[in-house]
């Protein structure tokens, strides 16, 4: 309660997304809803904003249009500088470090700011979407459309899995499924 922003550190992809709705309602849900042990539930206003860090792969599922996502990666200047890293995290974990951050936002000009409706497409985050692709979504990249038997079509898409060396469908009957999703 009364916290803007929160920071998950190490973020684990597999339970980032078993969670991956309740992390959702975390970020979009108007209100939160607070139920502390021996004391009846109540609900306030949702103003939190999640960190998500980690050394690991990609912590949720992506899509290009997911509005709620923004990934940056970042640099390597304080790697393995301990020391400064230390004076960076008692730095923001003093007692003013919220207090700085507020009086930051508060001081920008908001008033003619409308975002749109979709987080930035970052160079990282096109990383992570590459690397969320099926094979079949891959396979339907570079597919010139041509009209085809559905069999042709399996042979062409396990071929061109193979020569990439991508995990495909065994047989024509599970490519077809897959490939509904896409119709």
């Amino acid at each position: 309660e009364n916290t803007f922003l929160v920071k998950l550190q190490e973020a684990d992809p597999v339970f980032c997304r078993r969670h991956a709705s309740d992390l959702k309602a975390k970020i979009t849900e108007p209100v939160t809803t607070f139920n502390p042990k021996g004391k009846k539930q109540y609900s306030r206003d949702n103003y939190m904003r999640l960190i998500l860090t980690t050394n690991k792969g990609n912590p949720i599922e992506l899509e290009s249009t997911d509005r709620r996502w923004v990934y940056l990666t970042n640099t390597n200047e304080l790697c393995g500088n301990h020391e400064k890293v230390k004076e960076l995290v008692a730095a923001l974990e003093s007692e003013g470090a919220g207090r700085a951050v507020a009086d930051w936002l508060l001081a920008r000009e908001t008033r003619d700011y409308h975002p749109d409706t979709s987080a930035p497409i970052t160079e990282m985050k096109k990383m992570a979407l590459e690397s969320e692709m099926s094979s079949e979504e891959r396979f339907l990249e570079q597919w010139n459309g041509e009209r085809t038997q559905a069999s042709e079509l399996f042979n062409q898409y396990r071929a061109y899995c193979m020569e990439k060396e991508i995990p495909y469908a065994q047989n024509n009957q599970s490519f077809e499924k897959r490939m509904l999703i896409h119709i």
